[in-house]
């Protein structure tokens, strides 16, 4: 009867992994190899270096005058950098509540312009303001010069071809792009404001159209909204200004200012430039701690360690016994496991307690008096359980046995998983050992892959006899074959399992 769980024996587990020794050894030795050359090449470095240290001179360095100078350098970018952020406007706007306000430049060029819409400007501030007025009357002059000098280009010009405008166009963008980076007078705006000319240049961004290579887009963000449209209105006065120059240098065009718009928007990138700008702060100051740390404890250089052969070998021989006890020991679980599970039967002891079955024979499966080492070892692990050392004898037993139960010339059918000729070859032994009147005999019955012959063959037999080998047959192969004998309502009466 078969068990529900199957009962590992130890001692038979140990010893199949044991007369896998010289695998065993053989992956011990591979990892033992392995670690040791790699911990001697490591070791070999460091004693190359430690000589090469001991015959050159070290240059002699003032390093903690290049330290302190360095500490200064620190101090001074980390005052720096923190003055800027704490008055930065910036700083100062709530990403939530961020006021915006944006225009387009577009450049107009073709022949067919007239005079009259060659320059084009944007509405002038509020009537009234001292800077209004000045810029309403540096307007109206550079309109009417700029009128005449395209009315007398208009009719000395020849007429250009695409290409040659879409480049104008270009270069005119460019440089109106340029003038809002670089021209613009942001005084008369910041005292309006209350704030420092110098901290209104990086709240103003220009950027050509991606749609459009006649257009560029003027966008400034302040804490307010108005305060956004003041310094917008200012650039868009200047740069309106500002196009004489460009009718002198470029030619006949138009500058048309539209989209201006205002409002107040979310913007999340502000919280990215304070974590940049804090982040370049923390950073410095974790660096200044570590110069101070360094200076108040005195820097000294580093030194390089030396080694001798002989500490070089011990600790790449170290490694080769950590990698061999290793290599052994990781093969000894593998191979384990493996057998475990794979199913394999690991003895006639394990085997018969799993099913309930007789021992009618336990055989070394080799010469087991011969035996010496380590082979000799790994075998005498379960060796008890053997009816006796010798092949021979153990199968006289077996024959005895069976026919202390059974009739005179009764025939039994060897079963089993293992290959057939394997077992027609034990089937011949003992028939062999039993010639002569009624004596027993015995049939080799295929029962893995059955057929009608072996069918009938098995049914002819009086009884089985189920026929193992250590390794090589499973429980699963195993269980098949008695579920094969069961079927026909043929006893199994025990088991010849070879070791």
């Amino acid at each position: 009867m078969q068990n529900r769980e199957r009962v590992i024996d130890l001692r038979a587990l140990l010893r199949c992994v044991l007369e896998k020794w010289r695998l065993i050894l053989l992956a011990g030795l591979v990892i033992c190899a392995v670690l040791a050359g790699k911990e001697g090449y490591a070791q070999y470095k460091l004693y190359q270096e430690g000589q090469q240290a001991s015959t050159e001179q070290a240059p002699v360095v003032n390093e903690a005058g290049t330290k302190a100078a360095e500490l200064k350098r620190i101090n001074d970018v980390i005052e720096n950098k923190n003055t800027y952020f704490v008055n930065s406007i910036l700083g100062k706007i709530d990403p939530a509540k961020e006021g915006r306000a944006t225009a387009d430049l577009v450049v107009m060029t073709g022949a067919d312009m007239t005079a009259e819409a060659a320059v084009q400007t944007p509405e002038a501030p509020a009537e009234g303001t001292e800077a209004a007025q000045e810029t309403q009357t540096e307007t109206a002059a550079g309109q009417e010069t700029a009128a005449e000098a395209a009315q007398e280009t208009q009719a000395a010009q020849p007429a250009e071809n695409e290409t040659d405008r879409r480049m104008r166009t270009t270069s005119l963008v460019n440089y109106y792009i340029s003038c809002v980076n670089y021209r613009i007078d942001y005084t008369a705006v910041a005292k309006e404001l209350g704030v420092d000319a110098v901290l209104i240049p990086e709240l103003v961004s220009v950027t050509d159209s991606i749609k459009d290579d006649n257009m560029a887009s003027i966008t400034v963000i302040y804490p307010t909204e108005d305060g956004a449209e003041k310094i917008r209105d200012a650039i868009l006065v200047q740069v309106s200004g500002l196009t004489v120059q460009a009718q002198e240098q470029y030619g006949r065009h138009t500058l048309q200012i539209v989209n201006e718009a205002s409002a107040v928007v979310q913007d999340s990138s502000l919280y990215k430039w304070a974590y940049t700008r804090t982040s370049e702060i923390t950073s410095l100051i974790n660096n200044r701690k570590t110069l101070e740390k360094n200076l108040s404890s005195g820097v000294t250089a580093p030194s390089v360690a030396k080694i001798s052969k002989r500490d070089a070998a011990m600790a790449a021989a170290r490694q080769g016994v950590i990698g061999l006890a290793a290599g052994i020991i990781g093969a000894m679980i593998v191979i384990a496991f493996y057998l475990i599970a794979a199913g394999k039967v690991l003895s006639g002891r394990e085997l018969n307690r799993h099913y309930g079955l007789r021992r009618i024979a336990c055989v070394p499966g080799r010469k087991y008096g011969t035996l010496k080492g380590l082979d000799k070892l790994a075998a005498s692990v379960d060796a008890g359980y053997y009816n006796h050392p010798k092949r021979s004898v153990c199968l006289q037993v077996a024959d005895a046995g069976i026919r202390s139960l059974m009739r005179r010339d009764a025939q039994i059918a060897l079963v089993s998983d293992l290959p057939t000729e394997y077992v027609e070859k034990l089937a011949a032994e003992m028939n062999k050992l039993g010639q002569g009147s009624g004596a027993i005999r015995y049939f080799a019955v295929p029962c893995v892959q059955q057929t009608p012959d072996s069918i009938e063959a098995l049914d002819n037999c009086d009884a089985a006899v189920l026929v193992a080998k250590a390794e090589s047959s499973t429980y699963k192969g195993t269980g098949d074959v008695l579920d094969a004998a069961g079927l026909l309502g043929r006893e199994v009466i025990g088991s010849i399992v070879l070791m």
